[in-house]
């Protein structure tokens, strides 16, 4: 009879407290939208060359201003790698500040839980002494 109470005092219990195991949070909704880069493309036309009917360059002219659309193109190029390695390492120190501040709100999470079970387990070891004691009492009665 006295496993009997006890078992059913922390059937009972458990059954009665579903939140136990439900983590109780504000969750914000995180923004889904994370800003695309605003890096200019180099214009790719530039560094195409223009032939003449036979494929060979026009003139020294046509040369030159192959070489200056080179050049230009080199420019944008650089640009384009300067704003997209800037761009990659501060989406990179954002997403860092996402991982540690969600793996703080899951320290707090994993904390307070412990920190109820430890007193509903407690609860439950003072109901189970406590049918444990009712229990003798009545035996005793009986006898």
């Amino acid at each position: 009879m006295r496993n009997f109470i006890g078992i059913s005092v922390i059937t009972v219990a458990i059954c009665t407290t579903p939140e136990v195991g439900v983590a109780q949070i504000e969750v914000a909704t995180p923004s889904q939208e994370y800003p695309d880069p605003q890096c200019t493309r180099p214009n790719i036309k530039l560094i195409k060359p223009e032939y003449n009917h036979a494929g060979n360059m026009a003139d020294s002219g046509a040369v030159g201003s192959y070489n200056s659309k080179v050049k230009a193109y080199n420019r944008e190029a650089g640009a384009y790698n300067s704003c997209m390695h800037s761009y990659i390492d501060n989406a990179n120190g954002e997403l860092k500040r996402v991982q540690s501040d969600a793996n703080d709100k899951i320290k707090q999470i994993t904390d307070s839980a412990n920190a109820r079970l430890r007193h509903i387990e407690g609860k439950i070891a003072n109901a189970v002494k406590d049918a444990n004691e009712v229990a003798d009492e009545e035996a005793v009665a009986h006898k």
